[in-house]
């Protein structure tokens, strides 16, 4: 995997931050829209996205008590 630069994290950052603002169904479209083409920025974020809602899924399925 190769390292990010500074500025490019710090877009990948704030489009997430929109996304994750919006309900789901509109995230994937928002980050096409403002990724203005950048495949790679729209790849990364709706992976991060997609981790996102996992990890969502994964904690509401665990039984709370289970953590204490």
């Amino acid at each position: 995997m190769k390292k990010l630069d500074p500025k490019h994290w710090q877009r990948i950052e704030a489009l997430l931050d929109e996304a994750l603002d919006l309900a789901p169904e509109a995230r994937e479209a928002h980050v096409r829209k403002r990724a203005e083409g950048d495949e790679e920025l729209i790849a990364q974020v709706l992976n991060m996205l997609e981790a996102s809602k996992e990890a969502e899924t994964f904690l509401d399925s665990t039984n709370r008590s289970d953590l204490e």
